[in-house]
């Protein structure tokens, strides 16, 4: 363990010093983690097919609040490695993004890791970003955005590229992984009013560590969780703990510091399927303008490899045991 540590507290470092943008923001990460991490992607258990849907409604009374859709799917093919693509959908007021991801992964068993396998991940894709707004101000014209009161719209087409490290133990109790997203810093000056006079309007990148161990008692388990987010000028950081009875029924808090608390349910609807939905609960005060609560459901599929002898699922990484 100290091995594995002391291999990876660089990038750890690395991660909460550089700068970026959060790309996504979910409660229920820890039943995608290769939207986060480009690495994940095969880490299913047995080479299963990993499919899911991911919806949530930020602030849910709130004008404009973010809505985001992801929809994804991952496998491990032997001799090649780990695939996937996901498909996104993000709306923050005027601005909606929407894209396709493909992303590999390279599963390698080193010496300095006898008890896992580290995980090395990149991806690429395209992002349309389109704005539609009417702007009002006090200023009769802005150079970015505009006349005030005049409808503007537009869009553009970036690149995305990102890349990944993903541990995985080997008897799936314990998972560690660092990313980054929009590492090419594309730039959306074709969004503002007079190209050339935003000439900062880039998509930052966006880095992401998360983890998680999880403890066996019996017919039950226990698995603490965290994820921490940063743009450069703005931190996220989460911590979660899921409590799973009998790979039946999954109970979980969560807490995002200094912006909310949240429950959650998940049901194990049939072998490969699961049901999760999270309710959040704002505390950060935006909620004196509106209903600032969100709400959000996670839907997960698995497709047993035909050599599997899985019966279970339970987390990101496969079986609960």
């Amino acid at each position: 363990m100290r091995k594995i540590l002391f291999t990876l507290l660089p990038l750890v470092l690395l991660c909460l010093s550089a700068s970026g943008q959060v790309y996504v923001q979910n409660t229920m990460y820890h039943f995608s983690p290769f939207v986060y991490n480009p690495a994940a992607a095969g880490t299913a258990e047995d080479g299963d097919l990993r499919l899911g849907l991911l919806a949530r409604l930020q602030w849910a009374g709130i004008l404009g609040a973010p809505r985001l859709v992801v929809a994804y799917g991952d496998t491990y093919i032997d001799d090649i490695g780990g695939v996937g693509a996901y498909v996104v959908q993000d709306e923050l007021g005027p601005i909606v993004t929407t894209g396709i991801n493909l992303a590999y992964s390279f599963h390698w068993k080193p010496s300095f890791l006898p008890s896992g396998t580290l995980n090395i991940g990149v991806e690429a894709g395209y992002l349309q970003k389109s704005l539609n707004a009417v702007w009002k101000f006090q200023e009769v014209f802005d150079p970015i955005v505009g006349n005030s009161g005049a409808n503007f719209s537009a869009s553009v087409g970036v690149p995305n590229l990102g890349a990944g490290i993903f541990y995985t133990h080997d008897d799936n109790r314990f998972y560690l992984g660092i990313s980054g997203h929009d590492l090419l810093e594309p730039s959306i000056d074709a969004l503002t009013f007079s190209q050339g006079v935003g000439t900062d309007s880039r998509v930052p990148r966006s880095f992401y560590l998360m983890g998680g161990y999880r403890f066996d008692l019996g017919q039950s388990s226990l698995q603490p969780t965290f994820l921490a987010r940063t743009d450069g000028a703005v931190y996220q950081f989460d911590v979660s703990l899921y409590w799973t009875y009998n790979d039946l029924m999954t109970f979980g808090a969560s807490h995002r510091f200094g912006e909310s608390f949240s429950g959650m349910l998940g049901l194990q609807l049939s072998t490969n399927t699961m049901i999760g939905y999270s309710y959040d609960y704002n505390i950060n005060g935006l909620g004196v303008t509106g209903d600032a609560s969100s709400h959000e459901l996670v839907l997960t599929y698995r497709i047993p490899d035909r050599n599997s002898n899985r019966t279970k699922q339970d987390g990101p990484l496969g079986g609960s045991k």
